[in-house]
């Protein structure tokens, strides 16, 4: 059953801890590949400036749903055996692991096809908010230009 994880920095979810779950909740030779993605903070905003942190915040019952929702949608696509997604929250630093996504596919190219799909739908339709802190200032990340 794919797997929705909204996870607080304190809770310490890391990749081995990824890579670990996704491996026990599946049968030997069930699967041909698993595929990770760690998506971590930049040290650099898009404008350039030195990021010293970002804050993520989340709508904690809606983040979860979200999660789970796209976890079951991309569980749907042929040739995907299990999904993993998790999003952590709270304060990081340039460097820090902030999203995971696993999948176990029967072969890569649909556990590819699963993973980019995830790691997009998750960047915009989770209602989580993160707050970038450079050399320059802070402010909320798309809300720029508000």
């Amino acid at each position: 059953m794919p797997l929705g994880i909204l996870s607080r920095k304190e809770d310490g979810f890391s990749t081995e801890r990824l890579i670990s779950l996704a491996k026990s909740r599946l049968e030997e030779g069930s699967y041909g590949a698993l595929i990770t993605f760690v998506g971590t903070v930049r040290g650099t905003s898009r404008g350039g400036s030195r990021v010293v942190r970002l804050e993520y915040e989340a709508y904690e019952e809606s983040a979860k749903e979200s999660l789970q929702r796209i976890a079951d949608d991309i569980s749907k696509i042929d040739g995907v055996r299990d999904v993993i997604i998790c999003h952590r929250y709270g304060a990081f630093a340039p460097g820090e692991e902030v999203l995971f996504v696993a999948v176990a596919s029967e072969r890569s190219s649909p556990g590819f096809e699963a993973i980019r799909e995830a790691v997009y739908r998750v960047k915009h339709e989770v209602p989580i908010w993160k707050k970038e802190w450079t050399a320059d200032g802070s402010y909320w990340v798309g809300a720029e230009g508000a």
